[in-house]
């Protein structure tokens, strides 16, 4: 709604999250438990007023001061209500993506946080016709309860790729430099993905979606591929940290680009990897796995994987992907994606694979549809 065209203040609740303190982050402020009062008091303060002076002053001390002073609130400057909760599920969807990297041992995914609308715990009673009748119920949906504590704030400080994605909202819409947009956008896509408790599928294809907006080209005909290429060279062996191409030679991986055209020892090589052990990159092959699932689903109706199968998938990402890929967003402002590209030809040059590419024994065609893998 249209107030006066002017920017206002708005305070939104959110549900399931402890802060320690006062934090600004990405253009808005979170306040911890017990703040939503002062607030309050602070505006009526600044109009001259004393105490509550006028029967709308209860209704909202009664009905809105009181039941937010028991969550965190975030205060949004925005032109109209929508726009500001908008902005603040953007942002908590920079925190959700955090929280997943900050503590990778914890079901982020089930234990979490967000506005009203995005977390929401659901029970559904029935009854059982044939068992008497019988009473039951079922429950599903997160368990919105999270603490960031003073640690975990400071971490997030200091990680540039975090701070720089919760500062890429302000530089969205902008001509000529897309690459926030992008990112946003795939946030917004992941957290999505995180809060989907209901069907692997539907949460397979947005965490596809995500990837595609943040590491994809429009141009290329295997598309999987190239984001597989892209994805290899941000997080191979991100958990020992020995990177392919700049602790120790790259791998062929890095070398056959599969765009414009698929070169045929990549066939061979992922011909390869799918026979046994020899020749496999996991990072490589965990996205290009993921889009043979994801054209299942596609062209199927289902991608033939469980829920935690899918959860799984979405743990690498959330953990060994999306951190150095918002690093290198922040260390390239200003660039776009095909600055990565160059990156991985220099790597490729200065250190090239020290192995040949074998030619697979059954000569079988690498799966796929070119155009989406």
């Amino acid at each position: 709604m249209k107030i006066d065209g002017l920017p206002h203040r708005f305070l939104f609740p959110i549900v399931g999250l402890t802060i320690p303190f006062e934090w600004s982050v990405g253009g808005v402020t979170l306040y911890p438990p017990g703040q939503a009062s002062r607030l309050i008091e602070s505006v009526r303060a600044t109009e001259g007023k004393v105490g509550r002076t006028e029967p709308i002053d209860e209704l909202i001390d009664k009905a809105f001061g009181a039941p937010l002073d028991k969550s965190t609130v975030v205060e949004v400057t925005a032109l109209d209500e929508v726009v500001a909760y908008e902005h603040a599920a953007d942002v908590l969807g920079v925190l959700r993506l955090f929280a997943a990297h900050r503590h990778p041992m914890v079901n982020t995914e089930q234990q979490t946080f967000g506005l009203p609308s995005e977390v929401v715990p659901w029970r559904v009673d029935y009854l059982d016709l044939d068992t008497g009748p019988g009473l039951g119920f079922f429950r599903g949906g997160p368990a919105p309860f999270w603490t960031f504590l003073d640690e975990d704030l400071a971490a997030f400080d200091d990680h540039e790729g975090f701070q720089w994605l919760a500062n890429a909202y302000a530089r969205t819409g902008h001509d000529g430099d897309v690459l926030p947009d992008r990112m946003m956008l795939g946030t917004r896509l992941l957290s999505t993905a995180i809060l989907d408790f209901d069907s692997s599928d539907r949460k397979l294809l947005t965490i596809a979606t995500a990837l595609e907006v943040m590491l994809g080209e429009p141009q290329w005909h295997n598309k999987g591929l190239g984001i597989a290429r892209r994805a290899s060279f941000l997080s191979c062996s991100m958990p020992g940290q020995t990177m392919c191409g700049r602790d120790r030679p790259s791998c062929h991986y890095l070398s056959l680009d599969p765009n414009p055209k698929r070169p045929p020892a990549l066939n061979d090589l992922l011909a390869w990897a799918d026979e046994g052990p020899g020749g496999q990159c996991s990072s490589y092959l965990a996205i290009r796995d993921l889009y043979r699932h994801r054209n299942n689903a596609v062209h199927d109706g289902r991608s033939g994987l469980s829920m935690s199968e899918v959860r799984s998938e979405a743990w690498k990402l959330m953990n060994w992907l999306v951190p150095p890929l918002l690093t290198w967003c922040s260390e390239h402002d200003g660039d776009d994606l095909s600055a990565l590209d160059q990156e991985i030809e220099q790597v490729v040059l200065k250190r090239p694979p020290t192995w040949d590419v074998p030619q697979s024994s059954t000569q079988r065609a690498v799966w796929g549809d070119s155009s989406s893998e």
